[in-house]
């Protein structure tokens, strides 16, 4: 499709490096932990991503944090991630 990739410093090919890492780095524990975990423990924690994206933007880009609707949303990936994590609720049968 006639893409290229041209750095244009020498400083952006550490930075394409370390990210390329990264990347390559998560799916390798994303493999990791689905091996040896259960898909619905482990997909649920995909709900962390964007927490991370505000409290990142907030760091590096002075975006407000502390907004009524940026809590309310963490509260909610919070309680979302308690519920699919706890122990199964054993039920009592009748006789």
């Amino acid at each position: 499709m006639g893409g290229g990739l041209h750095p244009q410093s020498a400083a952006g090919i550490p930075v394409l490096l370390f990210l390329a890492f990264i990347s390559g780095a998560g799916y390798v524990i994303w493999a990791l932990l689905m091996k040896n975990n259960p898909v619905s423990r482990i997909a649920v924690f995909g709900l962390i991503i964007p927490v991370m994206n505000v409290l990142l933007s907030a760091l590096l880009n002075g975006e407000p944090l502390f907004e009524w609707n940026y809590l309310a949303a963490l509260v909610l990936v919070c309680i979302g991630i308690f519920l699919v994590n706890r122990a199964p609720q054993t039920q009592e049968t009748k006789a």
